[in-house]
C-alpha cells in the first residue's frame, strides 16, 4: 500500500506546476505556426536551372532550384531587364527597383506557369510606365525563359525519368549603362529518385529505434535528452537550409534558430524539473521534440524523398540523412516514453486473484 501511495503521488507530481506546464503547452502550439511562416521558395524539384554567364555589373542566381531568378545590381549604373518582346521590363537604379506596367511580362511572370505563354499578345506601345516595387539593389521574379514551362516533363525525360540530362540553354537580354548584354544559363533534369526506397529506409530505422526504446536497457532520461537533441537539430538544419535559399534569409534564419533553441531549452528545463519521475520527464522531452523537430522533419520528408533537389546549401543527400536520423530519434523517444509510463503505472495495477 505504501508503494502504491508513493507511485500515485509521483504520478500527480507534474500537476503541482500547472502554470509552468500551461506555458509550455501554449508555446508548443504557437511555435510551429511561427516557424512555418519562414519556408523556402519551393520545397523540392527534379529540375535545376543554372546561371552560366552574366554581364559586368550584374550578379544572378536561381532561387528554389528552377523557380525564380534573382538579379543583383553591382554597379552604380542603371540595369534594365528586357521582357519577352524586347521591351523594358525591370529597372534597377540608384533609387531602387522598378517595373514597367506596360510590359506584358508583368502579368505573365506573376505565376510560374501562366495560362498562356504567347508574349506577342498586347505588345506594349509608347513609353514605359515605371512603378517602384522596392528600394534595394536586387529583384526576384519568375522568368519563363529560365525554367521548364509545363507540369509534364518533356518526352525525352518521360522515356527515361531516371537519367539526368541537360534540356536546353536559355538567355535573358539586359542593358547595363545602356550597353546590351545577356544573362545565359541552362535547364537540367536531375533524374527522379526512388522515393519508396527512402521511405522504406526511414520506416525501418524508425521501427528499429522504437524497439530499442521499448526493450533495450537504456537510461531513460539521458537517452531521451540525446534523442531530443538529435531530433531538434535535424529539424532545424533542414528548415534553416531551406530558408537560406531565399534572397533575404537573415531574419528567417534567426527566427528559426531562436525557435529551435528556445524549445530545446524549455524542454530540457521542464524535464529537469520533473526528473524524479522519468515518465513525466521523457514525456516533456517527447513533446518538445515533436514540436521543434518532428513537425519540420515530416513536412520536409515528402519533397526530400520525392524530388532530386531540395533547395538550400545543404546537399539533398544530407537533408535525407538528417530526416532519417531525426525521425528515428523521435521514434526512440516514443519507445522510451511508453516504457517509462509502463514502469510508473505497473505498481498501480490490481493484484491478480490468488487460487487457494
Amino acid at each position: 500500500a505504501s508503494s502504491r501511495r508513493h507511485h500515485f503521488g509521483a504520478s500527480l507530481e507534474v500537476m503541482r506546476r500547472p502554470l509552468a506546464l500551461m506555458l509550455f503547452l501554449t508555446m508548443s502550439v504557437l511555435m510551429p505556426s511561427v516557424a512555418g511562416a519562414h519556408g523556402g521558395a519551393t520545397s523540392g524539384t527534379n529540375y535545376e536551372s543554372n546561371v552560366l554567364t552574366t554581364p559586368a555589373g550584374i550578379a544572378a542566381r536561381m532561387v528554389g532550384g528552377d523557380d525564380r531568378l534573382m538579379i543583383t545590381r553591382t554597379t552604380p549604373a542603371t540595369v534594365i531587364v528586357l521582357g519577352y518582346n524586347g521591351e523594358p521590363y525591370l529597372r534597377l537604379d540608384l533609387r531602387g527597383v522598378w517595373q514597367n506596367e506596360r510590359s506584358p511580362a508583368v502579368a505573365l511572370n506573376d505565376v510560374r506557369i501562366p495560362p498562356t505563354t504567347d508574349a506577342g499578345i498586347d505588345t506594349p506601345k509608347g513609353e514605359p510606365r515605371w512603378v517602384q516595387t522596392g528600394s534595394g539593389n536586387e529583384v526576384v521574379f519568375h522568368d519563363h525563359r529560365s525554367h521548364w514551362m509545363s507540369s509534364k516533363p518533356p518526352a525525352v525525360v518521360r522515356a527515361d525519368p531516371s537519367q539526368p540530362r541537360t534540356l536546353y540553354d536559355w538567355s535573358i537580354p539586359v542593358t547595363v549603362a545602356g550597353q546590351s548584354g545577356t544573362i545565359t544559363g541552362d535547364v537540367a533534369w536531375l533524374g527522379a529518385p526512388r522515393a519508396w526506397l527512402w521511405w522504406l529506409i526511414t520506416v525501418v530505422a524508425a521501427i528499429g529505434a522504437l524497439v530499442v526504446g521499448l526493450k533495450a536497457p537504456l537510461p531513460a532520461f539521458a537517452s531521451a535528452v540525446v534523442a531530443m537533441l538529435l531530433t531538434i537539430v535535424a529539424g532545424a538544419a533542414t528548415g534553416i537550409s531551406l530558408q537560406l535559399d531565399l534572397p533575404d534569409s537573415t531574419t528567417g534564419v534567426v527566427v528559426a534558430a531562436a525557435i529551435a533553441l528556445l524549445l530545446m531549452a524549455v524542454g530540457l528545463g521542464f524535464a529537469v524539473l520533473t526528473r524524479r519521475t522519468p515518465a513525466h520527464a521523457v514525456t516533456v522531452l517527447l513533446l518538445a521534440s515533436m514540436i521543434a523537430g518532428g513537425v519540420q522533419l515530416i513536412g520536409v520528408a515528402g519533397p526530400a524523398f520525392s524530388y532530386a533537389l531540395v533547395p538550400g546549401p545543404l546537399p539533398t543527400l544530407a537533408t535525407r540523412l538528417f530526416i532519417i536520423v531525426g525521425i528515428a530519434s523521435l521514434a526512440l523517444l516514443v519507445g522510451l516514453t511508453i516504457r517509462a509510463w509502463q514502469r510508473l503505472l505497473q505498481p498501480l495495477q490490481p493484484a491478480k486473484d490468488v487460487a487457494w
